[in-house]
């Protein structure tokens, strides 16, 4: 599954690359103490090489094929200066607690990346309700099928 959301297999899912690439931005996080995620760093796309687990050995992005070939379109966001890395020395569950600590962080690192407007938001939400009244419908009209027959 992961090679597949990677777009690691040799026949390569151009949705995928077009997907990431049309994103405004994208903001990358790390816990630099996280024992869950190993290594850390897949965070930020930069894994261990194939047959090895040494830390001194990970492969950073940007020496990457999935970033050089631009698999996922991480190269033309970091190119047009729309990727962006945090890293913060917390544990991994350090992300969910709620509090101060992760409130500066999320204003640091995340929030100056977000760009969605009030208008976009008000249509977002138009559009969401619209799916699913189509939703609805549609299920209300398999429902209903048999009995009009």
């Amino acid at each position: 599954l992961i090679a597949d959301l990677n777009n690691e297999k040799a026949t390569k899912n151009p949705t995928y690359k077009a997907n990431i690439a049309s994103l405004n931005h994208m903001a990358l996080a790390t816990a630099s103490k996280d024992i869950v995620v190993v290594p850390h760093q897949s965070g930020h796309f930069e894994f261990f090489p194939s047959g090895s687990e040494a830390p001194k050995d990970i492969l950073p992005l940007r020496q990457s094929p999935w970033y050089t070939e631009d698999w996922l379109g991480l190269r033309t966001l970091d190119e047009a200066g729309r990727l962006h890395f945090a890293e913060h020395s917390w544990h991994h569950s350090g992300m969910l607690a709620p509090s101060q600590r992760t409130r500066r962080f999320f204003d640091a690192h995340i929030a100056p990346h977000l760009t969605l407007t009030a208008a976009d938001a008000t249509q977002a939400e138009a559009e969401e309700r619209e799916r699913e009244a189509g939703g609805l419908r549609q299920t209300a009209a398999a429902a209903l099928q048999p009995v009009f027959r």
